[in-house]
């Protein structure tokens, strides 16, 4: 009789109870890492909208000139019509003279140039002690415009051509003949930057002035 067959072991089974929830785990982070990307990618989004949004905005006119008018979108660069204002502008305030505010209109001229401009215009003015003299002269001016036109215009820049005659009057006299005429012609160059709700409404500066050879007439 043969003796019996010896009862062969089972293998041990590893039993993981938790593997599952192990794996659920992981497969939620990858999710929730996924969404917080996504998160970020779309605050990204709306920052930069948002800073878009944010952008000044202003009101130009039909003659040039601006006015500020919130923070929405970002808006184009200067236009012809602002640059024949700002140069108007500017030139009115070196020619349109008036011993009352000849200080307060050559310090606004010179805040309307960049750095460079304004340094030289500022040490023309102190050379040719103008407001002292307009001061003691007691007199104002009429410009009589004879030439505002683009003559060129660039990405960075404007060249814009003026031409014109000063009447001289006494201070206090709106009748009459002017007891002086002077006239004038020069080329004014401005550079784009930056518009600025407190002084670039309109985003350009003088940076150049080029005078051109006149007759002048003398006391009348």
């Amino acid at each position: 009789m043969r003796p019996p067959k010896p009862i062969e072991a089972e293998k041990a089974t590893w039993i993981e109870p938790f593997a599952a929830m192990y794996a659920r785990i992981r497969y939620q982070s990858y999710i929730v890492v996924g969404l917080v990307v996504v998160i970020l990618v779309l605050g990204i989004e709306l920052f930069l909208l948002g800073s878009k949004a944010s952008a000044h905005v202003y009101e130009v006119r039909p003659d040039g000139s601006a006015d500020y008018i919130g923070d929405r979108q970002a808006n184009n660069g200067p236009r012809p019509a602002e640059a024949r204002f700002v140069t108007k502008h500017f030139i009115s305030l070196l020619y349109g003279w008036n011993s009352s505010t000849i200080h307060d209109d050559v310090a606004d001229a010179v805040n309307m140039c960049s750095p460079p401009m304004a340094k030289q215009l500022k040490e023309e003015i102190a050379g040719q002690q103008i407001v002292t003299n307009l001061r003691k002269r007691n007199i104002r001016s009429e410009i009589e415009w004879q030439t505002l036109e683009v003559a060129d215009q660039g990405d960075r820049s404007f060249r814009v051509k003026v031409a014109g005659r000063v009447h001289i009057y006494p201070l206090a006299q709106y009748e009459g003949d002017p007891i002086d005429t002077r006239a004038f012609s020069m080329q004014v160059v401005l550079g784009v930057v930056p518009r600025d709700p407190e002084v670039r409404l309109n985003g350009l500066e003088v940076v150049r002035i080029e005078r051109d050879p006149v007759e002048t007439s003398g006391r009348k």
